[in-house]
C-alpha cells in the first residue's frame, strides 16, 4: 500500500527527525488548507473575511476526534511498554530462582549450570534496539535458543540422579524458557502500521481543515504552529513508547543486570569458600 513505506520509514527514524518531518508536514497542510478556501472564497466572491461558523464548529469536532484518538493509541502503547517492562522482572526472577534451585544438584552438572546460567543472565541483559538492529537481535535469540538447549540437556542429567528435584527445577526453568519466548514475541507486538497510518492521515487532515476554517485576515500563525506542536509532540510519545527500545523511554533491563550480578557475587563467594578450604 502507498502509506506502508512511509509509515516503515516513521518506525525506524530518529525521534527528532520524525517530530521535525511531521511538523512541516502538518504546517504545510493547513497552509494548503488556507489557500484552498482563498480560492473557494474567491470563487464565491466572498472575501477573505467570510466566516462560515459551520466551518468551525465541524474544525472543532475533528480535533475533538483527533484527541480521542491519540488517547487510544498512545493506550495501547503505554500497555505494550507495561507488558515488556514487566516480563524483564519476571525473567530476572525466574532466572535467579532457577540458578538457585540448580544448586542443589551434584557436581559436574551444578558447576556446568551455574556457569551456563551465568552467561544465559549476561546474554539475556543486553539491550539491543531490534528496529536497527536486526542481525543483533537474531544473533541474540540465536545463541540464546544455544543455551537453552544446553541448560535443559544439563538439567536433565541433574535430575537423573536427583529425581526428588523434578517437580521444583522443572517448574523454575519451563518458567525462564516461557518468559524469554514471550519476551521475543513482544519486540514485533507493535501498534499496527495501518492505525499508525490511519492516526497520521487523520491529522494532516485536521490540520488541513484547520487552515481552511480561519479566518484569513487573522491567522494566528504562532497559535497554530504550538497546535502542530503539541499533534508532534503526543504522536512522538506513543512512538517513543511503542519502540520501547530506543528514544528516552526504553525498557530497563535494571532486573536482568542485577540478577546477572547477583549471580556473579554467589559464584565468585563460591570460589572464595573453595579455596580456603583444606584439602582432603
Amino acid at each position: 500500500m502507498i502509506w506502508y513505506l512511509p509509515m516503515q520509514w516513521l518506525d525506524a527514524a530518529p525521534l527528532l527527525l520524525v517530530a521535525v518531518v511531521l511538523t512541516l508536514v502538518f504546517v504545510s497542510a493547513e497552509e494548503l488548507g488556507v489557500r484552498f478556501r482563498r480560492f473557494v472564497s474567491a470563487r464565491r466572491g466572498t472575501g477573505d473575511r467570510d466566516v462560515d461558523e459551520g466551518v468551525g464548529n465541524l474544525v472543532g469536532a475533528a480535533l475533538g476526534l483527533l484527541a480521542l484518538i491519540f488517547g487510544f493509541t498512545y493506550a495501547m502503547a503505554q500497555d505494550r511498554y507495561d507488558q515488556r517492562r514487566l516480563l524483564v522482572m519476571s525473567e530476572a526472577r525466574a532466572v535467579a530462582t532457577s540458578y538457585l534451585r540448580f544448586q542443589a544438584f551434584d557436581e559436574p552438572e551444578r558447576g556446568l549450570l551455574s556457569q551456563l546460567m551465568l552467561e544465559y543472565t549476561a546474554l539475556r541483559s543486553r539491550g539491543i534496539d531490534p528496529q536497527r538492529d536486526r542481525a543483533g537481535l537474531h544473533a541474540l535469540v540465536a545463541r540464546t535458543e544455544q543455551l537453552q538447549s544446553e541448560i535443559w540437556d544439563a538439567a536433565l542429567r541433574g535430575l537423573g540422579r536427583r529425581p526428588d528435584l523434578t517437580e521444583p527445577v522443572m517448574e523454575s526453568t519451563n518458567e525462564m524458557f516461557e518468559i524469554t519466548a514471550t519476551r521475543v514475541a513482544m519486540v514485533d507486538a507493535r501498534i499496527p502500521v495501518s492505525i499508525q497510518a490511519g492516526l497520521i492521515t487523520f491529522a494532516v487532515m485536521s490540520a488541513f481543515f484547520t487552515g481552511y476554517g480561519l479566518a484569513l485576515d487573522r491567522r494566528h500563525r504562532m497559535a497554530v504552529v504550538g497546535l502542530f506542536l503539541l499533534f508532534t509532540f503526543v504522536y512522538v510519545l506513543v512512538l517513543d513508547l511503542d519502540r520501547s527500545y530506543s528514544g528516552p523511554i526504553r525498557v530497563s533491563q535494571a532486573p536482568m543486570v542485577q540478577a546477572a550480578a547477583h549471580i556473579e557475587r554467589l559464584e565468585a563467594a563460591k570460589r572464595a569458600a573453595a579455596a580456603v578450604r583444606p584439602a582432603p
